[in-house]
Formats: C-alpha cells, structure tokens, sequence
C-alpha cells in the first residue's frame, strides 16, 4: 500500500476561538468539515510561544533549546533564552530529510522565519528598501534573485526538495512598501502547483504550508493591494486560487462580526485560510489522494501570551483527517505537544528517525486511531529564561534569572528593571502581557487552568497545593536537567528579596502609564476569546 501522503498547514498567531469547529463565530466552514470528518484535539500545545522556535520544534521534534543557537551569547554556566533564535542549521535532521530519504516528494511553502544568517549579510528584501519600486526591471530582477537564494536556504536547512512563494519572515519593517501586504492566495497558488507537480511525481508527498495570516499587519487592511507584486517579483496576473478579497468582509458581516479593528483583521486571516483549505481539499479530491492524505490544521503560537510562559500563547487548534486510518467525528481532550509532530507523521509514514538524532516528542498515532485516550500527562513550553509544564489542570513556571542579570540588577545597570523574559535582552512582549499578568515578575507561578483560565491568581504560595506544586517542580526539573543548561532548581536569592519586589513595583507603576489597545478594557480576553472589539465600528 502507498504510504500516506502529508498536507500540513500552519496558521501564524491565532488561539482556537477562531474557527467555528471550536465554538468560535468566525465562518471556517473548510476547517470544520476537515474537524467533522477527522479528529479535533482540545488540549494541544506548542513548545514555544514564538514563530522561529515553534517552527524548530514542528521541523525536529526537539525542544527549541537543544537549537545551538539559542545558547550563542550564553555563558556554559548560565541558562539560554529562547526567543526567535532556535535556527535549522545544514546539518540539523528534520522532518523533511527523513521523509525526502524515504522516498518522499518534499515541498515548502509559505513563511520561513528560521535561519536568516546562512546568507550573510546580503539575504533580506528590506535592502532594497521601502521605496523601492518594483516595476523597475532592475528591483524586480534582484527581488527574483533573493527569492531563490532564500528557497536554496529552506532546501539547505530543511531539506525540501520543492520550494515555493517563500516568506523570509514577517511582513513589517523596512521591505518594500507593496510587500508589506499579505498574500495567502499567491502562496495557495503556489501549493496547488506542487500539488499537480505530486501528481506527475507520483510519489507519496509531504506538503508544509506555512501562512503569514492572521499575523500583523493587519490582515484586512491588505485587501486593497495589487497582489501581483510578490517576493517572487511581479506576476503577470493576480493569485486567483481565492475568493475576491472583498467576499471575506461580507462573510465576516454575515456572521455578525465587526470588519475594523485588530480583531476583524484576525477573524479576515482565518477565513482566508479556511479558503486556502477549501482549495487544496478539492485540489486532493480531484486527484484521488484525499482519503490517502493526513490533513492537518494547526497555528504556530497563540496571540495574547505570545511571547510568554503563559498558556495563551501555547494553546492551539490542531484538527486531523485521514479517512483511511482515523475514525472521524471525534474529539480528543488529551494533551499533546507540536514537538510530537516529527514522531507521529514518520510512524504514520512508516519511517524510522535516526538514531543519532534526540527526539522529544512522542508519537500519538495510537490516539489518532482511537486505540488509546491518553497520550502524555505533562506538556513543556519555554519562552527567554521561563520554564514551564502544564499537568491536568495545573501549570507551574520558573521564571529564574541568571547571575550575571542578577548582578547587573543589584547594581543598577538594567533598564528597564527588572528586565524581561528574555532576560539577556529585553523582550518586545513583556509590557504587553504585565499589563494583565500580575505575576509576571514571580520567580515561582502556580496557577489553576480550571478556575482560572487567564492565570492571574499565584497558588505557589498557598499551603493548600505545596504537594501540587512539588509534583510539578519534580516534572519540571526532570525535563529541564535533560536540556542544554544548566536550569537552576532554587529560587535566585535575589528574587525573593524586597529591593527585588521593588523593582517589579517599579516596573508595574510605569507599565500603567503606558497607553495598549484597546485601552480601559480586558485586552486578553478580546484578542484570544475572540470577542467584540469595544472601539471598532461593526
């Protein structure tokens, strides 16, 4: 029998209360057949709240610390700090390189968002600058140039065989001003072009779609761009795989959702990408490989928590189909973790990872075909110095900072102060969160997921759940001493001090004067619950 073939697609910074299969009021009628159909997982989580590390994790299997960039700049007797650090490198085994060996036809499209440095100095569209003009022969010429620079990278570190529409990474900054727009359809055009080039391969295949969308910029306020122009330099005609543009704020009003604001341009990214689904499932359809396919749904990173230990910015939707070897129409309340991606779709591909090559995932193909209901009892996520597992309904971080930050602290060399996560350098998500997060700055947070879904309240301190909170630590410790570290197992003395809980106080007081959309209201829940934004018209 043919192995299965692998379609993945993979959303960037969107929580599960954007699609209908989850309750949710944006129109995915794509997404919830595949969900209706296939299998919906409740509780699954990435590893890493960040769109390079989780991209990592998904490509390996590995946690992103064993990335040996996420240690450069560390001393070896100090942690690493995860941020978008945790790059593929050449010679790193991945998801890819397994199945392409094992006589796969590989195929990348979409963003990258991993290694930016194997070119060197000359490897980003921004340095042609935000005015540069794209119908001149020469920008367009040097734009073609870059795009196949960057696709010899995705094939080098990832080892796709097939590369397309590649995305260097996020689409602000300083590129040029018609590339600051998303374009889902081109990058959907470009997979049903691998897609028809599948068929006239005729080997089993492995799709990796990863989108731009919802991300920022927001993505309705691109649907006035001419979509010719690409990082592939101009097309002669528009993508034309997707519904005009202006079908998705009509659905959007035809499900009584607001088309302004952040949380419009949210729900727009999702329907596009349930567009997107729509059009590779008829594409599977008309080739006669749907059943044959693992179908799978999932995001990279949540939106309010991204950047954090909190769950937010790891809880994601993950949906599969595969007609031929899971039972449909259910839904699986066990955990599982984006670093079970490698193992599961290699078994699922009867192929085995080498042996050379740490793997912390574990493969849930058992759970994906009913013959289990469990999977794993912890989950682990990191984000800077943070550490953290989630075990049932409990979720325990260690947030420690090193010596050499502490000493910079006691002597008032840092500012702000107390510094982010990320510790070594201060983090762009930190005031963002705080804002909410009360306990931010606490070396030790225990937190109840049941009774309090946004972890606000610390139980670390309530003799009612030390037996709770020794277990976790236990849990915790047992995956952080099998990482590149070391991770200390006591609170640093310093962080358990009064000129240290000054510091956080300090912090707080300038944190509030700070203005953050939307203001005077719950940010966290708008943005991840999906809810009515208080200042855009409807």
């Amino acid at each position: 029998m043919k192995p299965p073939n692998i379609v993945l697609v993979i959303a960037d910074d969107v929580t599960p209360a954007y699609h209908g299969c989850y309750g949710g009021p944006t129109p995915t009628p794509n997404i919830d057949q595949l969900a209706r159909e296939g299998v919906l997982f409740r509780q699954a989580h990435g590893a890493a709240p960040l769109c390079c590390p989780s991209r990592y994790t998904i490509f390996t299997g590995q946690y992103c610390g064993r990335a040996s960039s996420c240690s450069d700049g560390c001393s070896t007797e100090e942690p690493y700090s995860l941020s978008q650090n945790a790059d593929l490198q050449p010679d790193t085994p991945t998801l890819a390189k397994q199945l392409k060996d094992a006589g796969y036809f590989t195929g990348h499209v979409g963003k990258w968002h991993s290694n930016f440095e194997i070119l060197g100095e000359e490897w980003d569209s921004s340095l042609l600058g935000p005015e540069a003009d794209l119908d001149d022969p020469a920008a367009d010429s040097r734009l073609r140039e870059l795009q196949a620079s960057h696709q010899g990278v995705v094939k080098q570190c990832a080892g796709f065989e097939w590369v397309g529409a590649t995305n260097w990474g996020n689409l602000m900054g300083n590129r040029p001003a018609r590339l600051r727009y998303h374009n889902p359809a081109w990058m959907t055009d470009t997979a049903l072009e691998f897609l028809q080039a599948a068929r006239d391969d005729e080997r089993p295949f492995y799709l990796h779609l990863a989108n731009t969308v919802p991300h920022g910029p927001d993505p309705h306020k691109s649907f006035t761009a001419d979509h010719r122009y690409t990082f592939s330099g101009k097309q002669e005609n528009p993508p034309h795989s997707h519904p005009h543009d202006a079908t998705v704020l009509e659905r959007l009003r035809g499900a009584g959702l607001q088309t302004e604001g952040p949380i419009a341009g949210i729900n727009a990214g999702v329907v596009q990408i349930d567009d997107q689904i729509g059009a590779l499932r008829k594409q599977l359809e008309a080739m006669g490989e749907l059943d044959n396919t693992i179908f799978i749904y999932t995001a990279d990173h949540g939106i309010h928590g991204k950047g954090t230990c909190y769950l937010p910015g790891f809880h994601l939707p993950l949906v599969y189909h595969w007609p031929t070897a899971i039972p449909g129409g259910r839904q699986i309340d066990a955990q599982v973790s984006h670093v079970d991606f490698y193992p599961t779709l290699l078994e699922a591909a009867g192929v085995e990872a080498p042996s050379d090559h740490q793997v912390d995932g574990r493969s849930y193909l058992d759970l994906l075909k009913g013959e289990t209901e469990n999977h794993r009892e912890v989950t682990y996520q990191e984000m800077g110095v943070g550490r953290a597992v989630t075990k049932g309904r409990y979720r325990l971080i260690h947030f420690f900072y090193p010596e050499s930050v502490i000493e910079k602290m006691e002597s008032g060399a840092t500012n702000p102060s107390p510094p982010s996560l990320q510790a070594y350098v201060e983090g762009p998500f930190c005031d963002y969160n705080f804002i909410n997060k009360p306990h931010y700055f606490d070396p030790v947070q225990l937190y109840d997921r049941e009774a309090d879904p946004c972890e606000r309240r610390n139980l670390a301190q309530e003799p009612s759940y030390a037996e709770i909170l020794t277990d976790l630590t236990r849990e915790l410790h047992a995956i952080t001493d099998s990482l590149p570290g070391p991770y200390r197992h006591d609170v640093p003395r310093f962080q358990e001090t009064a000129p240290y809980r000054r510091l956080v106080e300090q912090r707080r007081l300038a944190v509030q004067q700070k203005d953050f959309y939307p203001m005077g209201f719950d940010q966290e829940k708008i943005f991840n619950l999906n809810l009515p934004d208080p200042l855009a018209q409807a």
